[in-house]
């Protein structure tokens, strides 16, 4: 069941043409799975001193996958692993 919702979510990767509601959907889906609660980019950006990239291609930023680094494409689950480190 997870593979499954995993290929659904990553579905625009594979060049899939889609209608612009249901990319929409797997927008909201996206940020569901990815638990993104808050927007971390900034706070990563500063503590990191992580230069800013732009996506490999489109497909990836219509997924939410924004950036070249992991931490920023992570989101809020680089500081949830962190809390349960310290």
């Amino acid at each position: 069941m997870v593979n499954t919702y995993q290929l659904i979510l990553m579905m625009p990767l594979f060049k899939v043409i889609l209608p612009a509601n249901a990319g929409m959907f797997f927008a909201q889906l996206m940020t569901i799975a990815a638990f993104e609660v808050f927007d971390t980019k900034p706070y990563l950006d500063r503590l990191l001193r992580l230069e800013p990239t732009d996506p490999i291609n489109s497909n990836f930023e219509s997924i939410g996958l924004e950036s070249i680094y992991l931490l920023h494409n992570m989101g809020t689950l680089v500081f949830t692993f962190a809390f349960f480190v310290l």
